[in-house]
């Protein structure tokens, strides 16, 4: 084992790894110090390092908790922000563990002892957390605000991310803190509730996204639509449920943006990591701006949609914001997107935008560092969902086209990607010449 078997380590932990996982990839105290004074890696604290080429995040500190503390699961009110649902919910961070763990509560860190079903916990944004149903009923008896657990209630149930089943269990178990509904026009006051099954109208439907997305726009001029919507736009292969912008110069310009972000109607601030992301709601829908991380301008297209004119992306510019994403954050939602985007544009376009993936996202003392990465993770995907005992199941996805509908496929044209790039790599291509054919 060496650095590689490392970095395959780090990339699904989102670039954090422990001294003991160094160790075991055959990598000594010594290595690590060279590497700090190289600037390859940075010590983050005792025992955890982070390698400096993956961009921070507004929720490092949570990753940071999820590498030292494997098996645990975030949950409770740190569960509701993560989820989207309570902004600010608490000042520590809950964690369930199970009973036998060793873990212990500290400064700003509460832990729950418990055991949880495999229903009862998920990944979201890369981080193990207790699944809707779970969150909304530890939070209910854990006595969080009432008006903001309502609100979460709600909204988990307008976005169709809890059953009808599920939300009237919870109604059952904690009818004050989820839902408080006076007795007036009801006809048997004092008696139980009866809920009305969701209907379609109750879910924000894709042209409320696509009027949010460009609203926004309107709002930032010179910010660009990334992630999942985007890549739907372009691929047609699912639907997505949040609006994802680049802002090139937010990180100079901060407070200017989040004042008239504020001053907007229909935004709620949720979270900002100053001065590089702010994440809110916008006429319901959840955006994020983000700090445009490299210094070259992104290559960009305007399209028409159902909501208004949006700046996103070319195809070629799409893939590889999302092949750089399958080596920085490694999920399933990153994989399907370069697979259906690689299958949309084809494979010499792919090639092509591919090859200029080291120059856009330069790595100090390794040339060809980004795309060996790749193409390793896109030989073998194994996102980071997998790695936490997750089942892969893609009819998750909203409107999913059935050419995706399994993981076997999406791995399949992933394996078809690297084999290209490989290619292009021993037959010297255009672009790919500064690479070496792995051994």
């Amino acid at each position: 084992m060496d650095e590689r078997d490392l970095r395959e380590i780090a990339a699904i932990q989102h670039g954090f790894f422990r001294a003991d996982q160094a160790r075991a990839s055959g990598l000594s105290y010594r290595y690590l110090a060279r590497a700090r004074e190289r600037g390859v890696i940075v010590s983050v604290r005792h025992g955890l390092y982070r390698f400096a080429q993956f961009p921070s995040d507004p929720d490092d500190h949570l990753h940071e908790i999820a590498v030292l503390a494997p098996g645990a699961v975030f949950s409770h009110a740190t569960a509701l922000a993560i989820h989207g649902l309570l902004e600010n919910a608490s000042r520590k961070t809950h964690l369930s563990v199970s009973p036998e763990s060793g873990l212990k509560d500290r400064q700003q860190l509460e832990i729950h002892r418990t055991r949880l079903g495999p229903d009862e916990w998920e990944v979201a944004h890369g981080l193990r957390v207790t699944s809707i149903a779970r969150t909304l009923r530890d939070a209910a008896r854990a006595g969080v605000d009432p008006r903001g657990l309502r609100a979460a209630f709600r909204d988990a149930r307008r976005t169709g991310r809890l059953t009808e089943t599920q939300a009237l269990s919870l109604l059952e178990m904690h009818p004050y803190s989820l839902d408080w509904t006076p007795d007036v026009g009801r006809t048997n006051p004092g008696g139980p509730r009866t809920r009305r099954p969701l209907a379609a109208g109750d879910l924000p439907d894709w042209e409320t996204l696509l009027l949010a997305a460009a609203r926004l726009q309107g709002l930032l001029p010179g910010s660009t639509l990334v992630g999942g919507t985007a890549a739907a736009l372009i691929a047609q292969h699912r639907r997505s449920d949040d609006a994802d912008h680049v802002l090139a110069g937010l990180r100079e310009r901060f407070d200017e943006v989040l004042e008239q972000l504020e001053a907007a109607a229909g935004w709620r601030t949720a979270r900002v990591q100053s001065p590089v992301v702010i994440k809110g709601r916008l006429d319901g829908i959840l955006t994020t701006v983000r700090n445009l991380i490299r210094s070259e301008p992104l290559e960009v297209q305007e399209i028409a949609t159902e909501g208004g004119t949006i700046t996103l992306p070319t195809p070629g510019e799409m893939l590889r914001i999302k092949a750089y994403l399958v080596i920085t954050r490694n999920t399933v939602r990153d994989f399907l997107d370069v697979a259906a985007l690689f299958d949309t544009i084809g494979m010499d376009a792919s090639l092509d935008a591919l090859a200029s993936l080291d120059r856009l996202y330069p790595q100090d003392g390794d040339r060809g560092a980004v795309r060996h990465q790749l193409l390793r993770q896109l030989a073998g995907p194994h996102p980071i969902e997998e790695e936490a005992g997750v089942e892969l199941d893609m009819s998750e996805y909203k409107d999913i086209d059935p050419r995706w509908a399994s993981w076997s496929a999406v791995t399949a044209r992933c394996l078809r990607l690297s084999v290209a790039m490989g290619e292009a790599v021993a037959e010297e291509r255009d672009g790919w010449r500064d690479l070496e054919v792995a051994p």
